[in-house]
């Protein structure tokens, strides 16, 4: 008999009849030497025992045991360091294996395809991925990875406003504009003008009411309903919508 062992013993079952080659395949009794289960060291064994047949007639019988160290499989899986990303961006796993074999991520969504070391994840809001890896011997593993989804900023700015009085959307209001302090907001018309120009806008005292604050042309502060062109100046990142564009004007 040949047992595999990754430890150094291996225990082997005996089976009755015995029915080695010097004992009558009608021994049925095992009377003396090792027991089933017994526990052998790595390498070969010569086992001797009696045995009684059903007729009351004993035997010694032997055979040779090899022990083999069994080889220990490393099938480890590797999902790869957590990923930091903003939503609507995209970061490409990289997974790996000791071993080949397949390998099975889930959830599926926001992966690019689920059984490849390295799909790209574009979730929509942060997840953890399982990866399970199973090897060609049968042998299976897992980790795990959580992709972080910074929700985007949204920029909800309207690019119209009327000062007639009633006390709605008297006024520009640039949504977020007051998380970037170090602004200049200019306007000007559509012929080009500068007509106004101020730094730090900030949604309350310091905006456009369709007021003009550089000299114009034809005298009046006050601006005539249309469509002006406006700019908008932040140093370094920011999450505004637009930095230039059209701005209406209605009356």
């Amino acid at each position: 008999q040949t047992v595999d062992s990754g430890l150094s013993t291996a225990v082997v079952t005996f089976t009755s009849p015995v029915g080695t080659d010097n004992c009558a395949v009608d021994t049925t009794t095992q009377i003396a030497g090792l027991p089933s289960g017994s526990a052998f060291p790595i390498g070969s064994t010569t086992v001797t025992f009696e045995v009684r047949d059903i007729s009351g007639n004993t035997a010694t019988c032997s055979f040779n045991i090899t022990v083999e160290a069994e080889v220990l499989v490393d099938c480890t899986v590797d999902a790869g360091e957590d990923q930091n990303i903003t939503e609507g961006d995209a970061v490409e796993l990289m997974a790996s294996t000791t071993i080949s074999g397949s390998l099975e991520w889930s959830p599926s969504e926001g992966l690019s395809v689920t059984d490849i070391k390295n799909p790209i994840a574009n979730p929509t809001e942060t997840t953890t991925y399982t990866l399970r890896f199973t090897s060609e011997d049968g042998c299976t593993s897992e980790d795990f990875i959580t992709v972080y989804v910074e929700p985007k900023e949204k920029d909800d700015t309207k690019y119209g406003f009327s000062p007639d009085g009633d006390g709605v959307n008297e006024f520009w209001e640039i949504d977020g504009i007051t998380k970037y302090p170090n602004n200049q907001v200019l306007i000007y018309n559509r012929w080009g003008d500068l007509v106004f120009e101020t730094q730090g806008y900030n949604n309350t005292s310091n905006v456009f009411r369709g007021i003009a604050n550089r000299k114009r042309n034809w005298g009046a502060d006050e601006l005539p309903e249309g469509t002006y062109f406006f700019q908008i100046k932040i140093e370094g990142t920011h999450h505004l919508k637009k930095e230039t564009g059209f701005l209406v004007l209605k009356r």
